[in-house]
């Protein structure tokens, strides 16, 4: 018997092991980190909308959205789109994107307790749990070149806006972005969109 690690999981085995096997732990190594990487996604724009509320206030149904428990994804867009002066006609793309990944950010942080039926995922030609098709290398990949689009965008926007210490901030800000988004382009398979807002 051999034993080998991988993301911190012993695994045992003969040098016979199958390819299944084998696909099985690429499997799981690339749910591991695509959860990761979407799930990181999330928290930066949560981390970006707690600041832009810090620097310029909150939203002025701030107070309802708590009363009436407004979803995460809704309150960020909107206080964005109220502080940052995003165009109406990019709103639509804007809400989209966050409410998945969000959806996203909430099956990674409480996945569904009762069997799924499994679905087609084509890169491998087989029907896997569902977690193997959301958490994976492509849906990580687009969701890291969408978020990094939007950030990117969004500190141009307070650019327009920023006085004072918050335009010392933006220039911070701009200057994290341009080396979050050089180490992004690095990524072989990331493709940005064009300009979300």
């Amino acid at each position: 018997m051999e034993e080998s690690t991988l993301h911190g999981h012993v695994v045992q085995g003969t040098p016979e092991a199958g390819l299944g096997d084998l696909e099985a732990l690429a499997m799981e190594a690339e749910f591991r980190a695509a959860m990761t990487a979407i799930a990181a996604c999330a928290f930066a724009v949560d981390a970006f909308y707690t600041t832009i509320v810090e620097r310029f206030g909150p939203h002025p149904d701030a107070q309802a959205w708590k009363r009436n428990r407004t979803a995460r994804h809704a309150q960020i867009a909107a206080t964005l789109h109220y502080h940052l002066k995003i165009k109406s006609s990019a709103m639509p793309t804007v809400r989209e994107f966050l409410s998945e990944l969000f959806r996203f950010r909430d099956l990674a942080v409480h996945p569904h307790a009762q069997f799924q039926e499994t679905v087609y995922r084509p890169d491998i030609d087989a029907g896997v749990e569902p977690r193997f098709v959301t958490f994976s290398a492509q849906h990580a990949r687009t969701a890291l070149g969408l978020t990094v689009e939007l950030l990117t965008s969004l500190v141009e926007k307070a650019k327009g806006i920023a006085q004072g210490d918050n335009a010392k901030w933006v220039e911070f800000a701009e200057g994290r972005a341009d080396v979050v988004r050089a180490a992004a382009m690095s990524i072989e398979g990331l493709s940005f969109p064009d300009a979300v807002v």
